[in-house]
């Protein structure tokens, strides 16, 4: 394993994330990347980041510094240069995509002329937190919680017959905070983790089909739905 051409990948996927052309990157603009991205609670940057200096200190002596008739002065072990690939430069190519963890399973969604008691009862019998509304054309209308259906709830003066036959699109009319994400099933892991990180802390990351378009997507188009609770599990299939 070649210690320099793995910290040239290390430099090219930062790059790449955030836009960047790797020939314009010195060793100055590459620790400002590797400051930007530790600022991410689930980067492994911010994991590893004693790590990453560590290495990226141990190049810039091996850039400027040569013993007699050139040769290097030391050799970084095999140990170090697979672990920087394994745990920090991993999680950021295509291979992690979030297409990879996800298993293939029907998604629950609902219709905005569903009643009340239709989510009522796919609550109680899925134990679901987050149900994404589609119209009557499948495209896609907004997302409704469990906590969200109960502040509803709690609001009327009865809960009478009309209640529960109340149409979800009312509901969804009431939801204070529209709080998702959304990504392709062709980003990476790491960016759908990154989501949860966002100041507005989005209940749900909603995974639609490559090529849909995330502000406007059908029912059909919809792939998976990822809580909170998924966090865990991303983490442990990134090693991270």
């Amino acid at each position: 394993m070649n210690f320099r051409k793995t910290m040239t990948r290390l430099e090219t996927v930062l790059a790449k994330k955030y836009g960047i052309e790797t020939s314009y990157i010195d060793d100055e603009k590459f620790w400002k990347l590797i400051k930007k991205e530790k600022s991410h609670r689930f980067s492994p940057i911010r994991k590893y980041y004693k790590e990453v200096e560590a290495a990226r200190k141990l190049r810039n002596v091996k850039t400027h510094f040569n013993g007699k008739n050139g040769t290097e002065i030391f050799e970084v072990s095999k140990e170090f240069v697979k672990f920087i690939e394994e745990k920090i430069i991993k999680p950021y190519e295509k291979e992690q995509r979030i297409s990879t963890f996800l298993k293939s399973s029907s998604v629950m969604s609902l219709s905005s002329m569903d009643s009340v008691k239709t989510l009522l009862g796919e609550i109680r019998t899925k134990n679901y937190s987050q149900f994404p509304i589609f119209d009557e054309h499948e495209k896609f209308m907004g997302v409704i919680s469990d906590n969200g259906i109960a502040n509803w709830l709690a609001q009327q003066d009865s809960i009478s017959h009309d209640v529960f036959y109340t149409k979800i699109e009312v509901l969804l009319a009431k939801e204070e905070e529209q709080r998702y994400a959304v990504v392709s099933t062709d980003d990476l892991v790491l960016t759908v983790l990154e989501k949860f990180d966002l100041p507005s802390l989005p209940l749900c990351v909603l995974v639609v089909e490559k090529g849909a378009n995330k502000r406007d997507f059908k029912r059909k188009q919809l792939k998976h739905i990822v809580t909170r609770y998924d966090i865990p599990n991303l983490q442990d299939f990134l090693n991270i």
